[in-house]
């Protein structure tokens, strides 16, 4: 009965817009939200990894394995369809001659002789008049076949004509192991072959409460989960200010930000991703003033550009100013300007001036107490590991691990 309810659940939230556990968890929280009078003005996102549960397999035993699931779906549909070299599968005891006694020297020669039956089973099922093409067995072959050959048609090729991919060459998004077939590869702090959650909780002085959550394969970026949460997020258009929305540096684009502005939101890294700028010299932010026509008005040191454009379609700032204008600047060392025969000029794009004002701004005491705030979300992951054991969940599967 149990297991009937989770399969009845798993398929409904399999359906497209449809999850009544997270429609749930957000009408409990909205309410709790309410009763604890937690201000709906700050919110702060975090993602992290979530191992699958399934095992870890070389290609050798992911290929003996899909193999091995279909012959042993075939015996029940249409065992006179296994082609006569794969019998040995169903014999006790192949499986640990076939993989764990393999040589290191014959690693690549068995992964082709694998191969090749796997090739011949998928033929072997087309001209089965059962239903196992239908099955999730076949499916999966398939799939394999697919991810693990350089053959975009591999129907109608024989099995000694495949040309198997390059360890190097693979995908992150290929099957990992067939009892997990959505759980996808990616090496973030170290090699991670599941999912990624991603938590989204409103807070105030006293109290935080989750009020959205997210579950994907690990290859989705956090700039995607990002964007997701600024789309989804019902801001009150009551606020004075902007609703806040701390983050992590690898959750930030100004493609974002600006995107953010447009929903009310303001959008906080607590760092930004890429090189920083040189120390020694000053950003274009501290050093020049951008009028609302895109026009570089002055420099620091209070001269006046005589020419000043803006490149609508590059988004790029260029200024011209006279030699006498820098000859005596006490900036002038640490000045971008580009110091030419006939006038000195300067030349930056809209997002490098950007960057350096959202730098300039992370310098300040405010900025700094703000993003502090977001450390509060920071041990979530800790305490899904510790008391929910969410490394070692007993499904698999995305919807099933993600309800």
């Amino acid at each position: 009965m149990k297991e009937n309810r989770l399969n009845y659940v798993s398929n409904l939230m399999g359906e497209p817009h449809i999850d009544l556990i997270k429609e749930e968890l957000e009408s409990l929280s909205k309410l709790i939200a309410e009763t604890l009078e937690i201000g709906d003005e700050k919110i702060r996102v975090d993602s992290f990894m979530v191992a699958s549960s399934s095992k870890n397999m070389s290609r050798i035993e992911l290929v003996y394995t899909v193999n091995d699931n279909l012959i042993k779906k075939l015996k029940e549909l249409d065992k006179k369809a296994i082609p006569e070299s794969c019998l040995a599968y169903l014999k006790k005891g192949h499986k640990k001659e076939t993989i764990y006694k393999t040589r290191d020297k014959d690693i690549e020669t068995k992964l082709e002789f694998l191969m090749k039956h796997s090739q011949m089973l998928y033929k072997a099922s087309l001209k089965s008049s059962s239903t196992i093409e239908q099955t999730e067995e076949f499916k999966t072959l398939k799939r394999m076949l697919g991810e693990q050959t350089d053959d975009d048609d591999f129907d109608n090729l024989n099995p000694g004509e495949l040309k198997i991919k390059d360890g190097q060459d693979l995908n992150s998004d290929i099957l990992q192991n067939p009892s997990d077939p959505d759980a996808t590869y990616r090496f973030k702090y170290g090699p991670n072959i599941g999912y990624t959650a991603n938590v989204v909780e409103v807070f105030d002085e006293d109290y935080s409460i989750v009020i959205d959550y997210d579950f994907k394969p690990n290859i989705y970026s956090d700039q995607k989960f990002s964007k997701d949460t600024i789309e989804k997020l019902d801001v009150d258009k009551k606020l004075k200010n902007p609703l806040k929305m701390l983050v992590d540096g690898a959750c930030f684009t100004l493609e974002l930000a600006e995107l953010a502005i447009k929903k009310g939101i303001e959008l906080i890294p607590g760092e930004l991703v890429g090189r920083k700028e040189s120390e020694s010299k000053l950003s274009f932010a501290e050093t020049f003033k951008i009028n609302d026509d895109n026009l570089i008005t002055e420099c620091i040191n209070g001269q006046e550009p005589y020419l000043s454009e803006y490149d609508d379609e590059k988004e790029v700032f260029t200024a011209k100013f006279t030699k006498e204008n820098c000859s005596d600047c006490s900036f002038k060392e640490q000045c971008r300007i580009k110091f030419q025969k006939k006038a000195n000029t300067v030349r930056f794009d809209r997002e490098r001036y950007l960057r350096d004002n959202i730098r300039e701004k992370m310098d300040t005491k405010e900025y700094v107490e703000l993003t502090n705030q977001r450390a509060g979300i920071e041990g979530l992951p800790s305490v899904f590991r510790r008391k929910y054991d969410v490394d070692n969940m007993p499904v698999r599967g995305e919807v099933r691990s993600k309800f």
